[in-house]
């Protein structure tokens, strides 16, 4: 896998934290975080996950002096004596490692902290559920696990960066749609929908990114555009890969933008997140 080295910002991230930062321990593991963001999300195979957990612990103890067992708290590794963890118990870890603004409801301005209690991150998310429920007029019946929380996180990371995007992969039903309803909801976005019919093509996919792009809260104040249930041809596909993998959030932004695609299904989703909830 190629990633160019625009990319390689996980100073975003780390800005956002701000004063926030306790002391040099914290920002060994907000380091870890964002790299784990920028890189570890787009990778779909174990082995894959594993190479990046060898490698981020080789960068830990190069640079940052610390052991990736203890920067992820992994008690029970570090006092055997140093040895090594299994891979499965590194993946495990690192899913672990979980930082989020929206810790705190009605903070302003917001934290963007260390998730220490994934307990009651999960009550937190449960409330802002039952808010979105009480207000929307098609309620979402959802259980928050895990792996919900783990995206639900990523998700307001990436809405609320400059010029954040992401592309959301999965079967149907496995909760992209939902997940990032509730996020923009946590994170005080509306989402702009587009309702798309056997006939919808090229020209009208561009029109929907002309209406999204001009609208008050429109780009570049952190409005990213994603798509389900597409079906593109190979070579736009190639294309959307390369743009999310290489490019910076203004070019993927472009790539969305410029991309010429084959709709073979009856209905899809597009939305879009702009700060401002009505």
């Amino acid at each position: 896998m190629l990633l160019c080295p625009r990319n390689c910002i996980a100073t975003q991230g780390i800005t956002k934290a701000g004063p926030n930062v306790e002391d040099p321990a914290m920002m060994t593991r907000l380091w870890t975080h964002e790299v784990l963001r920028v890189f570890y999300d787009r990778l779909v195979d174990d082995a894959d996950r594993q190479w990046m957990g060898r490698t981020l612990g080789g960068l830990l103890e190069r640079h940052f002096k610390e052991r990736l067992v203890k920067v992820l708290s992994m008690p029970e590794a570090a006092a055997a004596g140093g040895a090594e963890p299994s891979p499965e118990a590194v993946l495990t870890a690192l899913r672990t490692l979980m930082f989020a603004d929206f810790l705190v409801p009605g903070a302003d301005p917001r934290v963007y902290g260390e998730v220490k209690d994934q307990a009651a991150m999960q009550r937190v998310v449960m409330e802002y559920l039952a808010d979105f429920n009480a207000t929307s007029k098609k309620p979402m019946n959802l259980v928050i696990f895990q792996f919900a929380l783990e995206h639900i996180a990523r998700i307001c990371r990436v809405i609320t960066s400059p010029g954040g995007n992401a592309l959301l992969v999965g079967v149907g039903g496995s909760g992209r749609q939902s997940l990032t309803r509730l996020a923009a909801f946590i994170e005080e976005y509306e989402v702009y929908q587009i309702e798309i019919s056997k006939t919808y093509s090229k020209t009208e996919w561009h029109e929907d990114l002309k209406k999204v792009g001009t609208r008050p809260q429109g780009w570049p104040g952190g409005q990213g555009v994603g798509s389900g249930g597409i079906r593109l041809m190979q070579e736009g596909l190639r294309e959307v890969q390369q743009g999310c993998l290489l490019g910076t959030p203004r070019t993927q932004w472009d790539l969305l933008a410029q991309l010429s695609y084959l709709v073979t299904t009856k209905s899809t989703v597009s939305c879009s997140c702009s700060r401002g909830r009505a």
